[in-house]
């Protein structure tokens, strides 16, 4: 059963009573300023769609959530995660673009069923350690903040397929070795020597391909799709 606003108000009205047939729920671009506590009285939600809201944190009660995979909660005023969020333990796909979340909890490690994360334009200045937990993940994407380096832990990430870092202030490629990357994006970082070939991607990152100089490939070992 999927859940909009108006369903999602009336069941506020009658007092959050426990659904377990409610497997997504839709609250996008309703103005909400905030998400009911009781959101733990669906236990059988999958799908989480916030985004395009006013909410500037999330309930506690979230990391109850244990079957949730999906979660965007994008375009809001987040200022932090509760410190249950890395209870979703079945959590794949988590978007989180355009908040106010400049720091990244440690607990992003427990997620370990996430295969893409998405932390795009926040204000982000750096990558806990923990990071290297994420044995399952795919996509990561830090794109448009303001990191200037990252964690060594990210080479235990043996299963990451692309890196999104463009537009951030790395001065200087960092080291992905021996990750085998599909494809490293670094766009519109201030590092000497490289040079870019656009392209017409319709993804929220809008990143371009890269090329770099052949005395710069050394330090991509066995990465892809990068134009010489």
């Amino acid at each position: 059963m999927s859940w909009k606003i108006k369903r999602y108000n009336a069941w506020i009205a009658s007092g959050c009573p426990i659904n377990e047939n409610v497997v997504t729920l839709r609250l996008t671009y309703g103005g909400l300023n905030s998400l009911h506590d009781k959101i733990e009285n669906l236990p059988n939600l999958k799908h989480l769609h916030l985004n395009e809201n006013r909410l500037t944190t999330l309930p506690t009660s979230i990391g109850k959530l244990s079957k949730l995979e999906f979660l965007d909660a994008s375009d809001n005023k987040i200022t932090s995660l509760p410190s249950t969020f890395g209870n979703l333990c079945n959590l794949k796909q988590l978007y989180l673009c355009r908040n106010k979340l400049w720091k990244m909890p440690p607990t992003i490690g427990n997620l370990h069923n996430l295969e893409s994360l998405v932390w795009i334009s926040n204000g982000l200045v750096s990558i806990p350690d923990e990071i290297g937990n994420l044995q399952r993940i795919k996509n990561l994407f830090f794109s448009n903040n303001l990191l200037a380096s990252l964690p060594s832990s990210i080479a235990r990430l043996k299963t990451l397929e692309c890196l999104g870092i463009s537009y951030n202030n790395f001065t200087k490629i960092p080291s992905v070795a021996p990750l085998e990357l599909k494809e490293l994006l670094i766009h519109s970082c201030p590092i000497p020597g490289m040079v870019y070939v656009e392209r017409d991607d319709e993804f929220d990152a809008r990143l371009p391909s890269l090329r770099l100089k052949k005395s710069m490939i050394q330090e991509l070992v066995r990465c892809v799709k990068i134009i010489v």
